[in-house]
C-alpha cells in the first residue's frame, strides 16, 4: 500500500532541493492572508495547485478558509487528494488555462462556475512560467473579472529582471545554476525527472490498470504542452495585472529574480466612452 504521506513529503524535498527558500516563500504568502483578512472566512483560488501545496498549509493554519485546488495534472491532484482526504474545505477542479474557459476536455467551463463562487485570494506558486504570454494575458484578465475590491493575488515566481538589467540577470542566473551544480551533480540529490519516474513505478506496481489509465489521462493532457518556459519579465506581469484591475502590484518579497508579486484588487471602473 501507498504512503501518501511520505510521496508527499518526497515531493516537498524535491522541489526544496530546486527552490531552498519554498518555504519562507510560502509562509510570506499565509502571512499576507493572515494580516490581510484576519479571522474573517474566506476562500483560496490554488491555481496550478499541482498536489495541493499551497491548500494543505492554508488549510492547516486558517480553520475559516476554504480552498479551491486547481490543475491540469490528475495525477498530482490524485496524490493531494489521497494525502489531504476527503475535506469539506477543499474543493478539486480539473483545469486547463491555456484553454480560453480553462476547460480540460473542450466542452467542460470551470471559468463559468468559478463565476459562482467569491474568491478572495488567488495564490499560485512555480507554475504560471509554463504559459505562453498571450495565454498568461488572459488568465490574469479572467482573475481581474472574478475578484473584487480588496481582494489579493499572490503569484510566487522566477520573473526575470527588465532586460537592460544584464547585471541583476547574471546573479541570478550564476546563482541558481551553482546551486543546482551543488545539489543535483555534487549531493546527488532527486531532480524532477527522477521523481516522476519513481512515482510512476511507485503507482503502476501498486494498480497498474487503474494507475496506467490515470497516467495515460496524464500523457494526454500535457501532450502539447510547450517544454519551454516563456519566462515574461516582471514588469509584464505588473503592466497586465494592472489592466486587469490590480491597483496595488509589487513583489512583497524577494531573493533573486525568485519574488512573489501582490496584486491588490481596486474597485471596478467604468470604462471610458469617447
Amino acid at each position: 500500500m501507498i504512503d501518501w504521506q511520505a510521496v508527499m513529503q518526497s515531493w516537498d524535498t524535491q522541489q526544496t532541493a530546486y527552490l531552498p527558500a519554498r518555504e519562507d516563500r510560502f509562509n510570506t504568502m499565509l502571512d499576507v492572508l493572515e494580516l490581510h483578512f484576519g479571522q474573517t472566512p474566506f476562500t483560496v483560488l490554488d491555481l496550478a495547485c499541482g498536489p495541493g501545496s499551497i491548500s494543505g498549509r492554508v488549510l492547516a493554519r486558517f480553520p475559516q478558509a476554504r480552498c479551491i485546488a486547481a490543475d491540469l495534472d490528475p495525477v498530482l491532484m490524485h496524490l493531494g487528494k489521497q494525502t489531504y482526504g476527503e475535506h469539506d474545505r477543499l474543493t478539486w477542479l480539473d483545469v486547463n488555462l491555456s484553454h480560453p474557459t480553462w476547460s480540460v476536455d473542450g466542452e467542460s467551463n470551470p471559468v463559468e462556475w468559478l463565476q459562482t463562487q467569491r474568491i478572495h485570494a488567488v495564490l499560485t506558486t512555480t507554475a504560471l512560467h509554463w504559459l505562453l504570454p498571450d495565454a498568461l494575458v488572459r488568465v490574469y484578465m479572467q482573475l481581474g473579472e472574478l475578484q473584487q475590491e480588496g481582494d489579493v493575488f499572490l503569484n510566487g515566481d522566477h520573473m526575470m529582471f527588465l532586460p537592460h538589467m544584464v547585471t541583476f540577470r547574471a546573479i541570478s542566473q550564476q546563482v541558481r545554476e551553482r546551486r543546482h551544480q551543488r545539489v543535483f551533480e555534487e549531493e546527488k540529490k532527486q531532480d524532477y525527472a527522477t521523481w516522476w519516474a519513481a512515482f510512476r513505478d511507485l503507482l503502476l506496481q501498486e494498480d497498474p490498470q487503474y494507475y496506467g489509465q490515470l497516467l495515460q489521462e496524464r500523457d494526454q493532457r500535457f501532450a502539447d504542452r510547450q517544454r519551454t518556459f516563456a519566462k515574461p519579465i516582471r514588469a509584464m506581469h505588473e503592466a497586465v495585472l494592472s489592466s486587469a484591475g490590480y491597483l496595488e502590484i509589487a513583489p512583497i518579497w524577494q531573493r533573486y529574480d525568485n519574488c512573489i508579486l501582490l496584486g491588490v484588487h481596486g474597485p471596478r471602473i467604468q470604462p471610458v466612452v469617447y
